[in-house]
């Protein structure tokens, strides 16, 4: 963080590496800048959809201690040697990551990360168009209404996108406001 670095987070590679899972609420709570990433030398898809579900497990994996530990076991940790460990336990508790956080992290954050975050990574006012657009009612992604809502609106549409889809919901591609991929 002083020397201006980011953190590239690849959940699937830390599954298959790395032999643990990075305490993300740690790494951002002191302040790094963290962006969402694929190594598809180190897991199985370059999907970046892929990356925010294992983005989202991985959260999950982080705070299975905090949930099954003894409130005296956690403390004992935390007066351990392992300062990861002491600043994740001191955090506002081990809330898990949900596909929003995942999906800001392939976004916004991946710009920050990256040191483009003034010009790309969300739609406000003044930024490049980066963009793609999708469709739920895929027949052999997305034709399951689990909710029993209609598939739902706002939110519960990209929650569906993030857990459910994959390249072939993908319908149009833009960058820099130019298609270069499908139609409009």
């Amino acid at each position: 963080r002083e020397r201006g670095s980011s953190v590239a987070h690849c959940p699937l590679s830390n599954f298959f590496f790395g032999g643990a899972v990075l305490g993300l609420r740690s790494v951002v709570g002191t302040g790094n800048k963290v962006g969402l990433g694929t190594d598809v030398a180190g897991g199985y898809s370059p999907s970046m959809i892929s990356a925010m579900r294992n983005c989202v497990i991985a959260s999950q994996v982080a705070a299975w201690p905090a949930k099954t530990q003894p409130q005296q076991e956690q403390q004992q940790d935390v007066q351990g040697s392992d300062p990861v460990a002491a600043a994740t336990a001191a955090m506002a508790g081990r809330t898990p990551l949900d596909f929003t956080h995942a999906f800001w992290l392939a976004t916004q954050g991946g710009a920050d990360a990256l040191g483009i975050g003034k010009t790309v990574g969300s739609f406000a006012v003044g930024k490049d168009f980066d963009a793609i657009r999708v469709t739920l009612d895929h027949p052999d992604v997305l034709d399951v209404d689990l909710m029993g809502d209609g598939h739902g609106g706002g939110l519960r549409l990209l929650e569906r996108f993030v857990n459910l889809g994959d390249d072939r919901c993908v319908r149009s591609v833009w960058v820099r406001g130019r298609l270069v991929s499908g139609a409009e």
